[in-house]
């Protein structure tokens, strides 16, 4: 039926490719027996923190981790509303429902396909506690109204830049600009860290705290100290390392 395709293979070829550096990475990590916490996952947050311009940045299992985190990060409750896009992977909406918190949709401009800052306001609450625009395939949302509105009403605002690793706004990165940046690297992605992967950026010290300590059941590990927090110095509970897919 109808005419033969025009092209068979994709545009855009998925996965990423790897090769002997990328091997001998990874054996250099087996070999120096600590592939949770060694310091190549230091050095890598160290040098994304740079490359994004923040003043933290914080490694995790993969994009929707980010997303839940910055929540936590952020201090959502249940019965706070969060405003987003309906045009995004469903771990964007998924990450404040997990917490109990309600999800308002705004639609995106018809050119750009992102979030359109003109019609946020209206959506905005007494329970509203912040916005997470998602930058989507490669393309940064108009972030100086995003953020003036955020400014003027008090709210967080989570760059949800898993599809935008190096996407740039009047020469800022994807994921610097607003209260956190949360990146993915699937293999699908332009980046990517053999198969799933992370991270969470912030320059607010008290939102990475909060997100460093939940990330590790509240312990302080990872070339910091080994010393457990209490429930008293957190104000929060002592949180969740878990994965939903890999193993």
């Amino acid at each position: 039926m109808g005419s033969p395709p025009i092209k068979h293979d994709l545009l855009i070829r998925f996965g990423s490719e790897y090769g002997a550096e990328e091997r001998a990475a990874i054996l250099d990590v087996l070999d120096k027996n600590a592939p949770t916490s060694d310091k190549a996952c230091i050095q890598f947050e160290k040098e994304f923190a740079a490359y994004c311009g923040t003043e933290f940045a914080r490694c995790v299992s993969n994009g929707t981790a980010a997303l839940f985190l910055s929540m936590v990060g952020i201090g959502l409750k249940p019965g706070d509303r969060v405003i987003t896009t309906p045009l995004t992977w469903i771990a964007t909406a998924a990450a404040p429902a997990t917490l109990g918190a309600e999800v308002d949709f705004v639609d995106i401009d018809s050119e750009t396909y992102n979030l359109d800052p003109s019609l946020i306001e209206e959506k905005i609450t007494p329970q509203t506690k912040a916005i997470l625009p998602v930058h989507m395939y490669g393309q940064c949302c108009d972030m100086d109204p995003i953020l003036e509105i955020a400014q003027k009403h008090g709210l967080a605002v989570v760059e949800d830049a898993c599809h935008t690793v190096g996407g740039e706004y009047k020469g800022r990165k994807a994921g610097s600009m607003g209260t956190t940046g949360c990146f993915s690297f699937h293999e699908q992605k332009n980046m990517s860290t053999l198969g799933e992967g992370g991270m969470v950026v912030t320059d607010d010290p008290n939102v990475y705290e909060r997100i460093a300590l939940y990330r590790s059941h509240c312990t302080r590990v990872y070339g910091e100290s080994t010393k457990y927090c209490s429930i008293d110095e957190t104000q929060f509970p002592m949180g969740k390392r878990f994965w939903w897919q890999d193993f």
